[in-house]
């Protein structure tokens, strides 16, 4: 008798259910899978640098996509900035608002569906089914909340384990470098009934390497020119509108703070400028191809060779929240681009390579 896996469980487990990543038949007569992967329901548009404000933002304010746009301190790409920013005077003064559409028009569900659909065709390592579940992970700011879902995940299709993975992609507080981030835990199957589970957790984290810095700085006379933008259109709305002088007076306010670092140009700009046409897309895609290979050699498959693998490390990275953190760990294996290392607690991380590193 062949039935639908995914709807029994989902029922079994009476949980929020996101689009399913694949919708399984399964014959009970047939090889159980090794392996279940339980998904949290992938995010849609780009976080900013504070992982859990911006989780929770998300959550209370119903946002799936780009903040609101408010074209009143709008800089035309007449000014010589190759941008157009709408809702300057909010995004410009904040990092967690400056990702816009070039952001969310990336596909975060359907890249790492195929990252993940990799695991199984490229190597010897059953995968399938796949669900997608809405469930609570340290990457929403609190503890793993799965065990009574992996209990009824592991009864109903008598895989060996299941895998739970929590995906997160957001920016570094400068915006020049990309996070890809995954929580995962994973539930064995007792051999015996009255054996409790085994379970193992993970973090994993990369980092890309920064883009130029002289992408954040203004050009000579640049702030200048924008200022004088702001002042004129305050005035054109000040003679159009004059009975709303109040508002245009605080959102004058407001957009004179945006650019008040005479240096640095306000997040908005910094995140158009610092990654131009498809740059983003492809940082985020590589991002999420580095967690996959870095669960796969996690679980100790197709781990690639390095002469330095087993050298203690030292790295600086950041904290879910943005912070500067040092780490130490065991270098686990390397590419042309980054060192992935294993801390003492298990977790794993790929950071970029130092300047002149082999």
């Amino acid at each position: 008798m062949r039935t639908l896996l995914l709807a029994s469980v989902l029922v079994l487990i009476r949980t929020a259910v996101a689009q399913p990543i694949i919708e399984t038949d399964i014959d009970h007569d047939a090889q159980p899978p090794q392996y279940v992967l339980v998904i949290h329901p992938l995010q849609t548009t780009l976080y900013g640098p504070d992982l859990p404000g911006a989780l929770v933002g998300a959550r209370v304010a119903g946002l799936t996509g780009p903040w609101r746009s408010d074209p009143l301190w709008a800089i035309p790409a007449v000014l010589g900035m190759g941008i157009d920013m709408a809702n300057y005077r909010k995004q410009g003064i904040s990092a967690n608002a400056a990702v816009d559409e070039l952001a969310a028009r990336f596909d975060y569900f359907g890249e790492t569906r195929r990252a993940l659909d990799s695991l199984d065709v490229e190597m010897d390592w059953p995968v399938s089914p796949i669900f997608d579940i809405d469930f609570r992970s340290p990457l929403d700011g609190g503890g793993w909340y799965v065990e009574k879902h992996a209990k009824r995940v592991l009864e109903e299709t008598g895989a060996d384990a299941v895998i739970f993975l929590h995906f997160v992609y957001f920016m570094s507080p400068d915006l020049l470098q990309v996070r890809t981030v995954a929580s995962m835990k994973t539930y064995h199957a007792p051999r015996k009934k009255k054996e409790r589970f085994v379970e193992t957790t993970r973090h994993f984290e990369y980092l890309s390497p920064r883009v130029g810095d002289v992408c954040r700085r203004w050009e000579a006379g640049q702030r200048e020119r924008v200022a004088a933008y702001m002042e004129r259109t305050y005035q054109d709305k000040l003679t159009e509108y004059p009975h709303n002088r109040a508002a245009y007076t605080k959102d004058r306010e407001l957009a004179l703070k945006a650019i008040a670092d005479p240096v640095i140009m306000p997040p908005a700009m910094v995140f158009t400028n610092c990654w131009p046409d498809d740059t983003l897309t492809e940082a985020l895609r590589l991002g999420i191809a580095e967690l996959v290979e870095m669960i796969r050699a996690d679980h100790g498959l197709l781990v690639p060779n390095s002469d330095r693998a087993g050298t203690k490390v030292s790295f600086a990275g950041l904290s879910l929240k943005g912070k500067p953190r040092k780490f130490k760990g065991l270098l686990m294996y390397e590419n042309q681009r980054a060192d992935v290392v294993r801390l003492n607690n298990g977790d794993v991380y790929s950071v970029p390579k130092s300047p002149g590193s082999p």
